[in-house]
């Protein structure tokens, strides 16, 4: 047997052997010639997220080693006829009905999956209407959409969406179609919230970059495990600069930068316990991006996604103040427009959207009196929320016992 190199001259028997199998190509034994390979780039599996669908892309994703993604062809076939190749596919209507497979391969290395029969493309009325309706963008179009974080579909299962089978809310089968329906806008900018980090990688990220997006993702503080995104159009924006930080003040653990708040908001809190708790407490983020266009106009976009909890109005404003704080600041630096997005869990009539549409609340607002009836573990975590929902079904049906009921379960 002779071990041969790219040259096809003979590796020196003297040679060690992990560098023998590094220079050797070829294994030449009893006439035969075997091709050698030392620890060659392998496709292990490949996934495919979302039911084949008859005008929606998808896009597989290969898992790796010793190889990037960017070396991986793929394959696919309808019915064992080939029918296209690239990182992503779209079935079209004659497909519907056939047997859609994928193949990943590296080299010599390659996997196949089935993804199934192909179904016919989903009917939205009323979102083809909605789009019809809004028409082509004629200026600058920002897309904001909570995409709900599978993190939370506890809570989906347990009550809140409990008329939607949990085979309709997996995240495989749900985010697909919000990624189409963002997309249907047309959006320059698109700003995201709830997302999770897991499916950010393997469906958001992917998606985006192919319809010639960039973007960022921000995490929340905590153990949340999601957090808000900010997606552009590569053509029309380049990024100047970004800023992360928490809309809390005082947390130890805080995922980004806190800001030292306004004397007013610290003077509040000073006088109020129950609302510096919940500011410590809190995870939220605000994620600033400015972005310039052909033409050097620059805007500075804030994304955030404010705190939930319905009687928190006070926490909501404070958050509020804190964004436009942290962005007034980025905006004098820049010379950037501000515009603010996000899911704000505020009514039309609440302190942080009339604060952020009028430039202040007064000292005596209704939602300062609002606020100071919460108190943290009201509806701030699975614990509390199990014995709000219990509070209200032991009521049956009577709102009044039911209100009695919660607030008496606020401090059980």
């Amino acid at each position: 047997a002779r071990l041969l190199d790219a040259t096809d001259s003979e590796v020196d028997v003297a040679t060690p052997l992990l560098d023998a199998l590094t220079r050797g190509r070829w294994l030449e034994l009893e006439g035969a010639r075997i091709p050698v390979a030392l620890n060659p780039p392998t496709v292990v599996a490949v996934e495919c997220y979302g039911e084949p669908t008859a005008g929606s892309p998808l896009m597989p994703l290969a898992e790796l080693k010793r190889a990037e993604a960017d070396d991986v062809c793929y394959c696919y076939s309808l019915d064992g006829e080939a029918c296209g190749t690239g990182a992503a596919f779209t079935p079209d209507d004659e497909a519907v009905g056939r047997t859609l497979t994928v193949e990943a391969s590296v080299g010599d290395s390659c996997v196949t999956r089935d993804l199934g029969k192909v179904a016919p493309r989903w009917r939205r009325p009323e979102h083809d209407a909605r789009v019809a309706a809004i028409g082509a963008p004629a200026g600058i179009r920002v897309a904001t959409y909570n995409v709900l974080a599978d993190a939370y579909r506890h809570t989906w299962d347990a009550g809140i969406h409990t008329h939607c089978e949990p085979r309709y809310t997996a995240a495989s089968r749900r985010i697909p179609m919000a990624i189409d329906e963002v997309l249907s806008y047309a959006p320059s900018i698109v700003a995201l919230q709830e997302v999770d980090p897991r499916w950010w990688e393997r469906l958001w990220l992917p998606r985006l970059r192919a319809e010639g997006y960039d973007a960022a993702l921000v995490l929340k503080s905590g153990a949340a495990q999601e957090g808000e995104a900010i997606a552009w159009r590569r053509g029309a924006w380049t990024p100047v600069e970004s800023r992360e930080i928490a809309l809390s003040i005082g947390r130890a653990d805080a995922a980004e930068r806190e800001i030292a708040p306004p004397s007013a908001i610290a003077e509040f809190l000073a006088a109020h316990p129950s609302a510096a708790e919940a500011m410590r407490r809190i995870g939220t983020v605000a994620q600033l991006v400015v972005l310039e266009d052909k033409d050097g106009r620059r805007l500075c976009v804030a994304n955030t996604h404010l705190f939930f909890a319905g009687r928190a109005t006070h926490v909501r404003t404070i958050q509020a103040a804190l964004i436009i704080e942290e962005a007034s600041k980025l905006c004098d630096a820049t010379g950037a427009s501000l515009v603010v997005v996000g899911d704000l869990n505020a009514e039309n009539h609440d302190a942080a959207l009339r604060y952020l549409l009028d430039g202040g609340v007064a000292a005596d607002d209704p939602d300062w009196y609002t606020g100071s009836t919460f108190s943290w573990g009201y509806a701030s975590s699975r614990r509390a929320r199990a014995r709000a929902v219990d509070a209200f079904a032991a009521a049956d049906g009577d709102l009044d016992a039911a209100l009695d009921a919660m607030d008496a379960a606020q401090n059980g």
